[in-house]
């Protein structure tokens, strides 16, 4: 598809690559890097990158700037904080920014392979799809057996298969790497944050599982210590337990609590049988297990208590809500999320997309505003 055929569907750009930091230990350069060298048509590609101030780098902004140099679109978004919580606000800054037809979220844990733009432009042909999910394999050269066991816990059940044998999809997508069919989706809305968990479960069903791009492959690798991959499985796994609670019904929330020790077993099992039926990264899999199964069983435990508080805040909130239509009152909205600004270097012909942090004397919702630096 050409410029001018995407301009008459009312996308500007083909693709946009959607670049985001991740919760810790990744490299925005190495990520950057690798689509320096394996992207093409650069015409009709856009690139959004959020930079936060720790990995704002000279080295950085000469790769933005070569990319924009070869004819594609490129846009950053500076921000000054960098917490593993605002990792949703981020992927919705960049969604905002993003004109492409097909929007692909990519964390800087993981560097591009050869072929990988191709894929995904061609995914856009493969059906009526509205989110899918890309494939992760692990750079076992380079990993610790701490970082081995997170890539397990995270992307394992992303990774491809070997010997010709079959993938079959599951209901999920991997979080570093994963699209949005921008044609598939009737209405944007106003977004604050955007978590794939709750993407698969709004516009996929057991009887519409995401589109998994087979031929579209990140190569992952992070520096994390154990002390920080446990706190991180445990913050991940409570979040995601309490999340779940408000949203499910008492059946669910009662079998979750009462066999929450079962989470580990399940979890523990589809991995299994993943690696097992796909014959892929056996052998560096079985040398991490330890570490992979104590990730798991924090994750597990920490699902669990999750889904203990979610439950009791569901109760009373429900008693908050009976009393406050009783009284007719009206109960707050949640605070927006604001991200900070910070001053970047020039780059010419660079749009910087600025997080408006908003004015203490108006009463204007923050939003985005657009800069084009000379």
């Amino acid at each position: 598809m050409t410029l001018t055929e995407n301009q008459t569907t009312g996308f500007a750009f083909d693709l946009s690559v959607l670049v985001t930091p991740t919760k810790s230990g990744g490299s925005l350069c190495k990520l950057v890097g690798s689509l320096l060298r394996h992207l093409n048509h650069y015409a009709t590609t856009q690139i959004v990158v959020v930079v936060p101030e720790s990995q704002n780098s000279e080295r950085l902004l000469s790769l933005m700037a070569e990319i924009k140099s070869r004819g594609a679109e490129l846009v950053v978004i500076p921000i000054d904080q960098q917490k593993p919580s605002d990792v949703p606000n981020w992927r919705a800054l960049a969604y905002q920014a993003a004109s492409g037809r097909i929007c692909v979220f990519i964390e800087d844990n993981a560097v591009v392979e050869s072929g990988w733009c191709e894929a995904w432009r061609d995914s856009g042909n493969q059906g009526d799809w509205v989110i899918a999910s890309g494939l992760v394999i692990p750079d076992s050269d380079r990993m610790t057996k701490t970082a081995a066991g997170v890539f397990f816990c995270e992307y394992g059940l992303f990774m491809p298969a070997e010997y010709n044998r079959q993938i079959y999809p599951l209901n999920r997508v991997a979080g570093n790497h994963w699209a949005v069919n921008r044609q598939q989706i009737p209405f944007d809305g106003d977004l604050n944050a955007i978590d794939e968990h709750d993407w698969v479960q709004k516009y996929a069903s057991k009887f519409s599982l995401p589109y998994w791009n087979e031929s579209a492959f990140v190569k992952c690798e992070r520096e994390i210590k154990l002390r920080e991959a446990v706190l991180e499985r445990v913050r991940q796994g409570f979040q995601f337990g309490r999340g779940q609670a408000k949203n499910a019904g008492w059946l669910r929330r009662a079998k979750m609590i009462h066999g929450g020790p079962g989470i580990i077993i399940m979890q523990l099992g589809r991995l299994f049988y993943v690696i097992i039926q796909r014959r892929s990264q056996v052998r560096f899999f079985t040398t991490s297990l330890p570490w992979t199964f104590g990730l798991i069983k924090a994750w597990s435990l920490a699902e669990w208590a999750g889904w203990t508080v979610g439950t009791m805040e569901s109760v009373f909130y429900r008693n908050l809500q009976n009393r406050t239509k009783n009284q007719s009152q009206i109960a707050n909205d949640p605070t927006d999320f604001n991200a900070g600004v910070i001053g970047a270097d020039e780059i010419a012909g660079v749009s910087f997309v600025v997080p408006d942090s908003g004015c203490l004397d108006c009463d204007e919702k923050p939003g985005l505003k657009s800069q084009r630096v000379a």
